[in-house]
Protein backbone atom coordinates (compact mmCIF):
# COMPACT_ATOMS: atom_id res chain seq x y z
CA UNK A 1 0.00 0.00 0.00
CA UNK A 2 1.55 3.68 -1.06
CA UNK A 3 1.41 6.11 1.35
CA UNK A 4 -1.17 8.74 0.31
CA UNK A 5 0.90 11.23 1.97
CA UNK A 6 3.93 11.23 -0.02
CA UNK A 7 1.88 10.69 -3.12
CA UNK A 8 -0.14 14.14 -2.54
CA UNK A 9 3.39 15.59 -2.00
CA UNK A 10 4.65 13.96 -5.34
CA UNK A 11 1.88 15.76 -7.14
CA UNK A 12 2.05 19.21 -5.76
CA UNK A 13 6.06 18.92 -6.04
CA UNK A 14 5.07 17.97 -9.90
CA UNK A 15 2.13 21.25 -10.36
CA UNK A 16 4.73 23.65 -8.46
CA UNK A 17 7.59 22.90 -11.49
CA UNK A 18 4.92 22.89 -14.22
CA UNK A 19 3.92 26.18 -12.85
CA UNK A 20 7.61 27.24 -12.73
CA UNK A 21 8.15 26.33 -16.58
CA UNK A 22 4.81 27.95 -17.80
CA UNK A 23 6.61 31.22 -16.36
CA UNK A 24 9.60 31.12 -18.27
CA UNK A 25 9.16 33.30 -21.52
CA UNK A 26 11.61 33.47 -24.94
CA UNK A 27 12.23 36.80 -26.61
CA UNK A 28 14.12 35.04 -29.34
CA UNK A 29 14.07 36.96 -32.77
CA UNK A 30 12.65 40.18 -31.52
CA UNK A 31 14.13 43.09 -31.94
CA UNK A 32 13.52 46.47 -30.63
CA UNK A 33 14.33 50.55 -31.67
CA UNK A 34 14.65 52.31 -27.95
CA UNK A 35 14.93 55.67 -27.53
CA UNK A 36 17.70 56.03 -24.14
CA UNK A 37 18.55 58.50 -21.66
CA UNK A 38 20.34 58.61 -18.33
CA UNK A 39 17.51 59.77 -15.89
CA UNK A 40 20.04 62.40 -14.88
CA UNK A 41 19.70 64.22 -18.36
CA UNK A 42 16.51 62.95 -19.56
CA UNK A 43 16.95 66.05 -22.52
CA UNK A 44 19.83 64.24 -24.01
CA UNK A 45 18.49 61.20 -25.92
CA UNK A 46 19.88 58.93 -28.02
CA UNK A 47 18.64 56.09 -30.18
CA UNK A 48 19.98 52.49 -30.26
CA UNK A 49 18.60 48.76 -31.56
CA UNK A 50 18.25 45.86 -28.92
CA UNK A 51 17.75 42.09 -30.20
CA UNK A 52 17.07 39.16 -29.03
CA UNK A 53 18.83 35.97 -30.12
CA UNK A 54 19.67 32.53 -29.64
CA UNK A 55 19.11 33.33 -25.67
CA UNK A 56 21.27 36.47 -25.52
CA UNK A 57 20.88 40.02 -25.88
CA UNK A 58 22.62 42.51 -27.65
CA UNK A 59 22.91 46.51 -28.11
CA UNK A 60 23.99 47.85 -30.81
CA UNK A 61 24.65 50.98 -29.18
CA UNK A 62 26.68 48.78 -26.50
CA UNK A 63 28.27 46.56 -28.98
CA UNK A 64 31.08 49.27 -30.01
CA UNK A 65 31.73 50.22 -26.77
CA UNK A 66 33.19 46.27 -26.59
CA UNK A 67 29.95 45.54 -24.47
CA UNK A 68 29.21 41.49 -25.18
CA UNK A 69 26.13 39.79 -26.00
CA UNK A 70 24.76 38.38 -22.98
CA UNK A 71 22.35 35.39 -21.73
CA UNK A 72 18.76 36.75 -20.90
CA UNK A 73 16.64 34.92 -18.30
CA UNK A 74 12.28 36.21 -19.11
CA UNK A 75 9.66 35.43 -17.63
CA UNK A 76 5.87 35.91 -18.67
CA UNK A 77 3.00 37.45 -16.41
CA UNK A 78 0.09 37.78 -17.94
CA UNK A 79 0.57 39.56 -21.42
CA UNK A 80 3.97 41.06 -20.39
CA UNK A 81 7.40 39.38 -20.58
CA UNK A 82 9.62 40.63 -17.98
CA UNK A 83 13.43 40.15 -18.81
CA UNK A 84 17.08 40.35 -17.42
CA UNK A 85 20.46 40.45 -18.60
CA UNK A 86 23.78 41.57 -17.54
CA UNK A 87 26.09 42.11 -20.15
CA UNK A 88 30.11 42.71 -19.79
CA UNK A 89 33.22 44.44 -21.31
CA UNK A 90 37.08 44.04 -20.61
CA UNK A 91 37.13 48.06 -20.45
CA UNK A 92 33.55 49.74 -20.05
CA UNK A 93 32.10 47.56 -17.06
CA UNK A 94 29.35 46.31 -16.92
CA UNK A 95 25.54 47.30 -17.52
CA UNK A 96 22.59 45.54 -16.33
CA UNK A 97 19.37 45.26 -18.08
CA UNK A 98 15.87 45.17 -16.73
CA UNK A 99 12.91 45.68 -18.95
CA UNK A 100 9.55 44.59 -20.18
CA UNK A 101 8.17 43.64 -23.18
CA UNK A 102 4.07 44.30 -23.30
CA UNK A 103 2.74 43.13 -27.21
CA UNK A 104 5.21 45.23 -29.20
CA UNK A 105 6.45 47.84 -26.59
CA UNK A 106 9.37 47.05 -25.00
CA UNK A 107 10.56 49.64 -21.63
CA UNK A 108 12.66 49.44 -18.76
CA UNK A 109 16.48 50.53 -17.53
CA UNK A 110 19.95 49.35 -16.99
CA UNK A 111 22.41 50.06 -14.69
CA UNK A 112 26.22 50.79 -16.09
CA UNK A 113 28.96 49.82 -13.75
CA UNK A 114 32.37 50.79 -14.20
CA UNK A 115 35.49 50.87 -11.72
CA UNK A 116 36.18 54.65 -11.49
CA UNK A 117 32.94 56.40 -12.08
CA UNK A 118 29.74 56.36 -10.45
CA UNK A 119 26.57 54.51 -11.23
CA UNK A 120 24.98 55.65 -14.46
CA UNK A 121 21.12 54.60 -14.70
CA UNK A 122 19.32 54.92 -17.97
CA UNK A 123 15.65 54.74 -19.33
CA UNK A 124 14.65 53.44 -22.53
CA UNK A 125 11.49 52.52 -23.97
CA UNK A 126 10.22 51.67 -27.43
CA UNK A 127 8.90 49.55 -30.23
CA UNK A 128 9.74 46.38 -31.97
CA UNK A 129 10.89 46.67 -35.55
Amino acid sequence: MKNPLLLAGCCMLMISFSSCAQKSANLDGKSFTIEVFDVNVPDQKDDDVIHFDGGKITSDGCDEWGFNSSEYSAEKEKDKTHFEATCSSDTEGKIIWKGTVDGNKIEGTYLWQKDGQGDITYSFSGEEN
